[in-house]
């Protein structure tokens, strides 16, 4: 175990080394990501110079090194931190992408870059304590006890180690340095697509959803067809991530978007009944029947109980959903605030019987008025109003709220700047950070991350403004971080705060 570790530290560091050096560009008649094989289950793109131009400086980038201390030995982080103020001296062209690649089933871990000049590349892997030899098929080469192994020549630096122990790596990185094309992932379209991104970090993992998709319930689709793309941006005051479904086989591509038929994108009415200090705000525009139907047509195991009446109940759905989080008490209960669109009053019949059969001991209900409740949570003292009014479906703890059901507030969230995206999503979701922060309850709950990574965490927070995440299109799902200081890059600004 010791040896896999010291292994990972070495092969940490020469990563950083890679990812912090830089020289002109020289171009080479074969590829160098050629070497990255088809097999692999994921690459990730990394534009190092962008990124230590945004990063603002070698101080802040060796400061984050220096988070890492317990990982890598102090000659390494020291090797580094002179690498940082030295980079152009270590002959890698990195004005090209850095690609860094995996393979589960043998646990294998490499990265590929460019090479502009190999004497000075083989300088740095000689500083790092590796010694250099030549193998007898000529290929220069660099060893750490058969567990780390770095190949080179005069375009290409590739470096590989393993995870599991067990894999032969120095004839694996000499098979990599002869990969024919057609067996390269280079020429494969999820790559091409991955190559000419512009993300400052791009990725591609290969045949997987992201969690627990619902669409893998969609038995036609066959997951060993679809990619996942996906980048991430710094730009002043927000950083922008994305992630997309890919795939190269067209009928698969119809099925993927089909899988959002139950959705539309537009949405302008209950932001209005939501103020612009709600902490957290999610919405979708539902095509209720639409949704019903697929379950008729479909067999999910844990609905056949009840399946006829979930079809009812989301048939009658047909319209903007949206739920509210508009404060949190000191006892740490939210304000929550629920509206729907719907056809007829089954939604809200079905959830009082629900209600009464499974906590009919601990919720009082009480009939108020025509499609009208007032459901009592005795442990907690708190009351849930539920009903309907003008075709609007609402649930409810908030009192004010409640006395103001249906009607638009005089500081809407519709016009907050984190709501532009949100409008022509599918499903967006947003949290109000700043405010969210100043809750007594949350200070008090993040007051005991003092050290480690919870400081660190609680420090990245107080960085923030808001975040939003949203469902661009049927393929496309995107994160953004807004941060407080809008004129300066965000990279640059998160560092400054992990120095802190």
């Amino acid at each position: 175990m010791k040896n896999i570790f010291l292994s990972l530290k070495v092969f940490l560091g020469i990563f950083l080394i890679v990812f912090t050096t830089a020289c002109q560009q020289q171009e080479s008649v074969t590829p160098y990501y050629q070497v990255i094989p088809e097999e692999v289950d994921g690459v990730v793109a990394v534009k190092v110079n962008r990124i230590l131009e945004k990063a603002g400086g070698d101080e802040n980038i060796i400061s984050f090194l220096a988070l890492f201390q317990k990982q890598l030995d102090q000659k390494i982080l020291q090797q580094l931190q002179e690498i940082l103020k030295n980079g152009p001296e270590y002959g890698l062209n990195l004005s090209e992408n850095l690609y860094v690649f995996s393979e589960a089933a043998e646990g294998q871990i490499g990265i590929v870059a460019k090479v502009s000049e190999a004497a000075r590349t083989e300088k740095a892997l000689k500083n790092l304590g590796l010694t250099i030899g030549t193998d007898a098929k000529g290929y220069r080469h660099a060893v750490l006890d058969k567990r780390l192994v770095c190949y080179f020549n005069e375009s290409v630096l590739v470096c590989v180690t393993t995870l599991k122990g067990t894999a032969d790596i120095e004839n694996y990185a000499v098979t990599l340095m002869n990969l024919p094309a057609e067996k390269s992932l280079s020429q494969k379209e999820g790559f091409v697509k991955l190559r000419s991104s512009a993300d400052d970090i791009s990725f591609l993992k290969k045949n997987q959803f992201p969690g627990e998709d619902y669409m893998l319930s969609f038995s036609e689709i066959d997951v060993a067809k679809v990619d996942l793309l996906g980048g991430i941006n710094f730009e002043n005051g927000l950083v922008k991530a994305y992630y997309s479904y890919f795939s190269s086989d067209r009928a698969t591509a119809d099925l993927l978007a089909k899988g959002y038929a139950f959705l539309r994108k537009e949405k302008k009415n209950l932001s209005d009944l939501y103020p612009a200090s709600t902490l957290f705000y999610f919405a979708t525009n539902l095509n209720g029947p639409q949704l019903a139907k697929e379950i008729e047509e479909r067999d999910f195991p844990e609905l056949r109980q009840n399946k006829i009446a979930i079809q009812q109940f989301l048939s009658a759905l047909n319209g903007e959903c949206a739920l509210g989080y508009l404060n949190i008490s000191p006892m740490g209960i939210p304000s929550s605030l629920l509206y729907a669109e719907v056809d007829n009053d089954y939604p809200l019949e079905y959830m009082i019987q629900f209600v009464q059969k499974e906590f009919g001991n601990t919720v009082q209900v009480r009939k108020t008025g025509n499609s009208a409740y007032e459901c009592k949570v005795i442990m907690l003292n708190m009351d849930i109003y539920a009903g309907i009014k003008d075709g609007l479906l609402y649930i409810t703890n908030d009192n004010s709220a409640y006395r103001n059901i249906g009607k638009k507030v005089a500081d809407p969230l519709h016009r907050s700047p984190f709501f532009t995206h949100l409008t022509h999503s599918y499903i967006g979701a947003f949290m109000n950070v700043t405010a969210l922060l100043q809750s007594p309850i949350v200070q008090l709950g993040l007051s005991q991350w003092k050290q480690g990574v919870g400081a660190l965490i609680l420090q990245f927070l107080s960085e923030c403004s808001y975040l939003e995440l949203y469902q661009e299109s049927p393929e496309k799902t995107v994160l953004n971080i807004s941060l407080q200081n809008q004129g300066q890059n965000s990279l640059k600004t998160l560092l400054e705060a992990a120095r802190k």
